[in-house]
């Protein structure tokens, strides 16, 4: 996933991660496609597991919560209401800075 998005800001973005929210314009079903990249090996995870790294997981009630994981010790979860807004937090956290 981090080449994936390192690849697509460098293509469509002129390298500037800054830009990072147009990619909901310009890639269709965003999320989906970076949830695709649910492997064991990325830093940034979908899904609950016992891994070191970040997570963007959906909370079972409501909303989404992100949060850094490491040798079992969770963080405290940052809550969004939006899918997207906890996608930026965590790419932001995990992946590159887009301010």
């Amino acid at each position: 996933m981090n080449e994936y998005l390192k690849q697509k800001v460098d293509e469509q973005l002129g390298g500037d991660a800054s830009l990072f929210d147009e990619f909901w314009e310009r890639i269709p079903n965003l999320s989906a496609v970076l949830r695709s990249f649910n492997s064991d090996s990325n830093w940034l995870h979908w899904n609950r597991k016992t891994l070191d790294g970040w997570y963007c997981v959906a909370n079972p009630v409501a909303g989404f919560g992100v949060y850094y994981q490491e040798r079992g010790h969770r963080e405290q979860a940052t809550h969004f209401d939006e899918e997207r807004a906890a996608i930026r937090f965590a790419i932001n956290a995990s992946v590159f800075n887009i301010g």
